[in-house]
């Protein structure tokens, strides 16, 4: 039970899980000399997984907005950590306010076209390698290289949505070996598994070295991804990440107790 606690889950949450009430979690907390958080030491405690659990999305968010607001509500951080980490990141750049954003190289529809023609070229669904595989050396009629599958994920945040975007089949309902192999629940136990052997919600560098030497025994981290997205969804969806805690008044934040 407590090592569900310091994932971040609230009492009230903790109970929940387990068919108690908040009290009587409490008071097990308490009888086994265990420490009880407030709730700024909770939200505290829940943006430190999330930084570790998301670090490199929240970085490429930046990198492409260059706005702490945008991305702190993205990821659902208090500004004031979002704008810490990112000061740690880029500590030379992370306060100057952005020139005006220049016109993209590939124009938004450009890209859903060229995504369309590739998806017909390969006939059948279009995963990122192969599309990788047939942009490679390709031009576009200015003689622009055709727009990588880093620039298309940044562009619409994830291969899937990208392939939404442009009227194609989401990668998440494919009838792929992978899908077949691993079930959403298998997603979801290896995740539990690998923050177990870890001590924690999993990073997505520590999953896939924790993937890697189960030899196919789980799921591979870009399988996970592809399914479901942001790696900070899926921690959330396994249950080892709770949804942002709404932000407590000033009395609330004064007395109330996780």
């Amino acid at each position: 039970m407590h090592s569900v606690y310091v994932t971040g889950l609230t009492l009230e949450q903790v109970g929940k899980l387990f068919g108690l009430t908040r009290e009587r979690v409490r008071q097990i907390f308490r009888d086994a000399g265990l420490s009880i958080r407030s709730t700024s030491e909770t939200r505290a405690l829940r943006s430190k997984h999330l930084i570790e659990g998301c670090g490199e999305e929240i970085k490429a968010a930046f990198l492409v907005s260059h706005n702490v607001e945008q991305v702190a509500h993205r990821f659902g951080l208090p500004i004031t950590v979002t704008k810490t980490f990112i000061k740690t990141q880029f500590p030379h750049t992370w306060e100057r306010r952005p020139p005006k954003p220049p016109e993209p190289k590939y124009p938004t529809e450009e890209i859903l076209g060229l995504l369309r023609e590739a998806a017909d070229a390969v006939g059948g669904d279009l995963r990122e390698p192969s599309y990788r595989r047939y942009a490679e050396g390709r031009s576009i009629a200015d003689g622009r290289s055709w727009p990588s599958a880093s620039t298309i994920n940044a562009r619409f945040g994830s291969w899937s949505r990208a392939l939404i975007a442009a009227g194609l089949k989401p990668l998440g309902t494919l009838s792929s070996k992978s899908r077949r192999k691993f079930s959403d629940d298998d997603c979801f136990a290896a995740i539990r598994a690998a923050a177990e052997a870890l001590g924690g919600p999993p990073t997505v560098g520590a999953y896939r070295e924790f993937a890697r030497k189960s030899q196919g025994g789980y799921p591979s981290e870009m399988t996970i991804r592809v399914r479901f997205g942001a790696w900070r969804d899926v921690l959330v969806r396994a249950g080892l990440l709770p949804e942002p805690l709404d932000a407590p008044g000033p009395l609330e934040a004064r007395t109330a107790r996780a």
